[in-house]
């Protein structure tokens, strides 16, 4: 019981993810940019941000309307299709149906003919290991050398792009054997995320999957200082919201 209500706690503070959509990643009071570097057309770069930044907090239905809407903007854009393919997949929760995964092989598959910088070749295809099969039965196995993927891609790029170890440490989430008692992937995935969070606290992915790497029996008092963070960090986006709305309302929250 004591885990059940921890992970009650720590799953409502996640709620307040939604809310960082709205004011961006804030850190003593002043907003920090977050940026996913990417070849695009500048005039689309602010909504691509967005987008990756609203894939950490698992807004799925709004991302992909974000990267559909890039899409339109500027077809060449490689990442976008990455981007729209990510919103078919939630790593965390239940895996695409065969729909699903007949659509974000034919967004990858467009990619595939367009120009693209190293980096985002090996993110594209990273993706494209996963949505290689409509069938619903090998997801497991085709998470799993997703995973291997996103790994190649952190240990190339680790230095330059923090989201390459922040997605790397969410395929480990994903990829979780639930008869694996030992919990390595989420120690791993926590070790990778603390890590981050010491030169990119604000970083909108490092405390929300923080939180889901020790969101199970017997780890969840990892989590509590990550959980902690977060609700303070939400905590100055509501204020800031207020402000900037003038929602009176939001002053007792």
């Amino acid at each position: 019981m004591v885990f059940f209500r921890k992970t009650i706690l720590i799953g409502s503070m996640i709620l307040g993810g939604s809310l960082l959509s709205q004011a961006g990643s804030v850190s003593g009071g002043k907003t920090t940019k977050f940026q996913f570097s990417n070849s695009c057309t500048n005039a689309v770069q602010q909504e691509f941000n967005r987008g990756v930044r609203l894939l950490h907090s698992f807004e799925y239905i709004e991302t992909a309307k974000i990267f559909s809407g890039i899409i339109e903007k500027d077809p060449d854009c490689a990442m976008a299709y990455w981007g729209a393919a990510m919103s078919i997949w939630h790593p965390l929760w239940a895996p695409p149906d065969k729909a699903g995964l007949y659509a974000g092989a034919k967004l990858l598959k467009r990619a595939a003919g367009l120009t693209a910088t190293i980096r985002e070749r090996a993110y594209l295809d990273a993706l494209a290991t996963f949505f290689s099969s409509t069938d619903v039965n090998s997801n497991r196995v085709r998470v799993v050398r997703y995973s291997g993927k996103m790994n190649d891609i952190y240990q190339e790029y680790r230095d330059g792009d923090v989201d390459a170890t922040v997605f790397y440490a969410l395929s480990l989430l994903g990829s979780v054997d639930p008869r694996d008692q030992t919990y390595k992937n989420q120690y791993k995935s926590g070790a990778l995320l603390n890590f981050v969070r010491q030169t990119h606290p604000t970083h909108p992915g490092v405390l929300h999957y923080t939180i889901h790497s020790y969101d199970f029996p017997g780890l969840s008092h990892l989590a509590l200082d990550a959980a902690k963070d977060k609700l303070a960090s939400d905590y100055r986006v509501i204020i800031r919201v207020q402000t900037k709305s003038g929602d009176r309302n939001l002053e007792n929250l």
